[in-house]
């Protein structure tokens, strides 16, 4: 069961963040694309320059911005993706870094924002109204106008705060009250005479964007931390794999050691003993129980209980388990012989 719900944590983040690197990498070739076909998508070009003169240097900007933007989530959306798919231990640390700034970044913001949202939207408010004038039906490269005739259908608003503040408009044509961008696009004949609700958008853009904005706000930072505890999830079981590799590998490595310091210690065990004269085989790695009688030495029943005579740590065997010496003992007659030549 665990195993299934790991298996389905690294698939979904690497589902995730796979969509998301496949959707910022579109939006970074569309922008590149648009930066270099500006003038037969746009109308007018944009040129590489942010100086006062240039009428295009706030689209440059905002199109750099984005730019930027979309390079740095497509990588950061690969390091995800690999991390997840080759469970990476580095490339998903560096994941969940980013993540972790990510979410107090948004934390920060979102506080930010409800300590200051009046006063942040009466100056978002105020500063689209200054816009407003400067609206030219006529200039077809006016950036107002092409801000406002792209997002007024796109949000379903009118104005900034409402349809009326293009009263002040002069550019618009005698008798019109709002531009046509504002009417839906089967009633605009009528609509830019008389905007009424069945023919015009009649909200604001700024309270048209409130909503979604709050729902989005609170939506990055849960998002954010579902994907940290995916990748957390992912990066701890990865971990417990490679310990677990590496604690089988020491114990493998272990018994093989066990093994060649037993054998050594069989070969050390098949030896000459000074103090019986005879030359013993090893039987199951320890010496025999109870060595043969042997009347050169002389305390032999202090030899058969002693501890001296079985290896430190090896466990003597049952006293019908032990071997016979390879090399008989000589005779006591020969024995006694030898000492009376001394």
């Amino acid at each position: 069961m665990a195993k299934c719900c790991l298996d389905l944590a690294k698939f979904l983040l690497f589902l995730v963040n796979l969509a998301a690197w496949v959707l910022f990498g579109t939006l970074l070739a569309g922008g590149v694309f648009l930066l270099v076909e500006s003038e037969s998508i746009l109308g007018f070009p944009i040129q590489a320059d942010v100086s006062a003169d240039n009428p295009s240097a706030l689209y440059f900007m905002l199109l750099l911005i984005g730019l930027v933007v979309c390079a740095f989530f497509f990588v950061f959306t690969f390091l995800g993706c690999c991390g997840a798919a080759c469970q990476n231990r580095c490339m998903l640390g560096s994941f969940i870094i980013i993540l972790f700034v990510f979410l107090g970044a948004n934390v920060g913001a979102i506080l930010f924002m409800y300590s200051h949202f009046p006063s942040e939207v009466a100056m978002v408010t105020a500063e689209l109204q200054k816009t407003i004038p400067y609206y030219d039906p006529v200039a077809h490269q006016s950036m107002v106008r092409a801000f406002w005739d792209a997002v007024q259908p796109m949000l379903a608003c009118c104005g900034a705060e409402s349809f009326r503040d293009w009263a002040s408009v002069r550019g618009l044509k005698p008798g019109r009250k709002v531009p046509a961008s504002c009417c839906w696009p089967s009633e605009v004949s009528d609509c830019v005479y008389q905007p009424e609700p069945n023919n015009a958008y009649m909200a604001g853009c700024v309270s048209q964007v409130h909503g979604p904005l709050v729902v989005l706000f609170w939506a990055i930072p849960v998002c954010l931390a579902l994907m940290v505890s995916l990748a957390l999830c992912v990066c701890l079981h990865g971990d417990r794999r490679t310990s677990t590799r590496h604690a089988s590998g020491a114990s493998s490595n272990g018994r093989g050691m066990r093994r060649r310091r037993n054998k050594r210690s069989d070969s050390r065990q098949s030896q000459y003993s000074e103090e019986t004269g005879y030359i013993y085989r090893a039987h199951d790695s320890a010496y025999p129980s109870a060595p043969p009688y042997n009347p050169q030495f002389r305390d032999h029943e202090a030899l058969q209980h002693s501890a001296d005579s079985y290896p430190t740590g090896l466990i003597p065997p049952e006293p019908h388990e032990y071997t016979k010496p390879l090399i008989q003992p000589p005779a006591y007659h020969e024995v006694m012989a030898r000492r009376n030549q001394f």
